[in-house]
């Protein structure tokens, strides 16, 4: 376990990994993922436990948003609402601002944020940075170190 680099590496070949070499692959979701005797285990929970020692019960969040950064200074525990609260803008976005999106038919602009699964209002708004200068607002209070503005 290289505990600086958030690293983990097999001690003895297994399979077609030699010793040595970094254990666990980078899945679909972009999370590594270690097997060990037949069980999944994401490098995270590991990296966690091994700097720790106790075995994460709750999320862990990476404040770069990097899932393959499992430094142990690049996690946090979270909750799920700050878990989801610590991500990046979404690839369907088109304003360009976070908890932002244009009101069809008008030239108005609604900002929406959503704490603890449930979405909420934050007014319609006359720009876009208007409407996102109330989401960061709400988002800071909500979340506060892990409100993730852009």
């Amino acid at each position: 376990f290289d505990e600086a680099a958030g690293r983990l590496f097999w001690k003895a070949s297994r399979g077609g990994w030699g010793a040595g070499r970094e254990a666990g692959t980078i899945t679909f979701d972009g999370y590594r993922r270690v097997g060990i005797d037949g069980k999944q285990y994401r490098t995270h929970d590991l990296v966690w436990f091994l700097s720790r020692g106790e075995w994460p019960d709750f999320y862990i969040d990476h404040k770069n948003l990097d899932r393959d950064d499992n430094r142990p200074d690049n996690l946090r525990r979270a909750t799920y609402s700050q878990n989801g609260a610590n991500t990046a803008l979404g690839a369907r976005n088109t304003s360009g601002f976070k908890g932002v999106s244009r009101i069809r038919g008008t030239n108005l602009w609604l900002a929406t944020i959503k704490v603890q699964g449930r979405s909420k209002c934050l007014g319609r708004h006359a720009s876009p940075e208007k409407a996102h200068a109330a989401y960061a607002k709400a988002a800071i209070e909500a979340f506060g170190e892990y409100a993730r503005t852009a």
